[in-house]
This record gives C-alpha cells, structure tokens and sequence, in this order.
C-alpha cells in the first residue's frame, strides 16, 4: 500500500498544469479523432477490434497530420533544429493544429455532410494542405519583414 501511495504522490508531484496540458492536446490529437472517425464511420470494427488495437489504429490515422502539422511550424516559422525548446513548441503546435483540424472536420461529418471515412480523411487532408499553405505563405511573410526591419536598423541613414 506504501508503495501506491508513493506512486500517487509522485504522479501529483509531477503533474503541473503545463504538463497536464500537454498530455490533454495530444490525447485530443492523437487518439480522439481516430477513435471518433472508426466509431462513427466503421463501428463493427470499432466493436471488434480490443482497445490496443484501436488505440494503435487510431494514432496511425492521426500521427501524418501531426507530421505535417509539425512541418507547418518548422517551415514557416524558420525554426532551426538545434533550438529545443522551439522544437518541442513546433511537435505541440502540429498536435494542437492536427487535433483543430480533425475535430473540425469530424464535426461537419457529425451534421451528415460527409458519408464515409475516405470522405472524411479527404477533407481533413485538403484542410490540412490549405492550413499549411496559409502558414507558410505568413510565416515567411514575418520572415521576410523581421529581417527587413533587422536591415533598417542596422543600417542607419
């Protein structure tokens, strides 16, 4: 019993509000919008499969878009690998982005729009592939006005 109690107070010691956070948003990016869209869409398998296999099954269908969500910050916020702790907020911000995205379109499936889980991934990769442009196109859009601004600076007139 020691040793359980010990267990729950290092488990409260540890949980701070930034990491409960963070373990929320990538419950919610990772797990949720898989298992909503199986469930939704193909529940016979979703009442088949045990709850590791849906689990895996669902990180799968999430994991690209947390890649890409990723991708979006590395590339149009300029982030430069050996910069930890900009690396670690580009992985939060692709979870944060990828998780937006999904429920969003589960949500606009929930209301009848979209009738199968192709349709449903198909939308959420348009979305994706539009969100990522937008940034990229805004993010070196700041680039590019940080730097014109570093250049007047340095140059006095």
């Amino acid at each position: 019993m020691k040793d359980a109690t010990d267990a729950i107070k290092g488990l409260i010691e540890w949980a701070d509000s930034r990491r409960i956070a963070i373990v929320v948003i990538l419950f919610c990016s990772l797990i949720s919008p898989g298992c909503l869209g199986l469930f939704y869409y193909q529940r016979e398998l979703f009442e088949r499969l045990d709850t590791l296999k849906i689990i895996i099954l669902s990180a799968s269908i999430s994991v690209p878009f947390i890649l890409t969500g990723a991708l979006t910050a590395f590339v149009s916020f300029d982030i430069k690998v050996g910069d930890e702790k900009m690396v670690r907020k580009a992985w939060l911000y692709g979870a944060a982005q990828s998780g937006v995205i999904l429920h969003g379109c589960l949500l606009y499936a929930f209301t009848g729009a979209i009738h199968s889980l192709r349709d449903f991934l198909v939308s959420a990769i348009v979305v994706h592939a539009a969100v990522f442009f937008l940034f990229f196109i805004l993010g070196r859009l700041q680039t590019w006005r940080d730097s014109r601004r570093k250049n007047k600076k340095a140059t006095p007139a």
